[in-house]
Parts: C-alpha cells; sequence; structure tokens
C-alpha cells in the first residue's frame, strides 16, 4: 500500500550536479525531491543512500528540492535510497546500478514517519 502512494520515477529529468567533482569510474544519483500533493520542491528533506558494500551517504536537498550523490565504483548494484523531512512519511527505494548517471524523482506525501521501515533483500548482509 506505501509503494502504491509513494513512486521513485527513472529517468525523469537530470538535474546539474549540486557538488563538484566527479569520481573516476563511479556514477551519481540526481535527487529530486517533491510534495505529493502540490508537486512543489521539498527543501531540506535529508537524502541517504546506502549500498551493499557499506558504503554510504547523505545530503539535504536544496531550495529546488535537489542533491546529488557522486558515488565510487561498485561491485554489487544494490543501493537503497532514503528519504526523509520532519512532516512526511519517509521514503525507500531499491535501486540495481553500479554505473551511469540515475536521476530521480522522489515524491515525499505529507504524515507521520513513525513505523515505516526499508524492505531489505533476502541476500542483504545488512
Amino acid at each position: 500500500m506505501l509503494a502504491a502512494c509513494l513512486l521513485g520515477c527513472f529517468g525523469c529529468g537530470s538535474k546539474e550536479p549540486a557538488q563538484a567533482g566527479g569520481v573516476p569510474g563511479g556514477y551519481s544519483i540526481h535527487g529530486h525531491v517533491v510534495d505529493w500533493s502540490t508537486k512543489q520542491p521539498v527543501a531540506g528533506a535529508t537524502l541517504s543512500v546506502k549500498r551493499d558494500d557499506g558504503m554510504a551517504r547523505s545530503a539535504t536537498t536544496d531550495g529546488s528540492g535537489d542533491a546529488v550523490f557522486q558515488l565510487p565504483p561498485a561491485t554489487k548494484p544494490h543501493i537503497v535510497l532514503e528519504a526523509q523531512k520532519q512532516g512526511y512519511t519517509n521514503y525507500f527505494q531499491h535501486i540495481f546500478r553500479t554505473s551511469g548517471d540515475i536521476p530521480l524523482t522522489i515524491y515525499l506525501k505529507q504524515g507521520p514517519a513513525e513505523g515505516v521501515k526499508p524492505v531489505k533483500p533476502k541476500d542483504s548482509p545488512h
């Protein structure tokens, strides 16, 4: 049911990186966070990514609702992305990629964050 309310959209338009410098052989995730009902950008949302190899990063969206992660090369393609902002339900998405740019539009729905847990794959060591 939660998955039906919270959608991530691949290929919804790339944003310019908010931070400089790529990682040789790495890739980037461009997150654009919007309010589910108003479709307006959500500034100050925390986006976190964690890979199966233990690499983790977090960033805060800017006034346009954008955040960018530059990630080092990966041997395992599984990433868990989490988006959080007070007053909104937490959002989780599994991403299976190890290269190229990954543009995402993330829709946050207003509501409590309590009780929302990420779904972990059976073979995940975390």
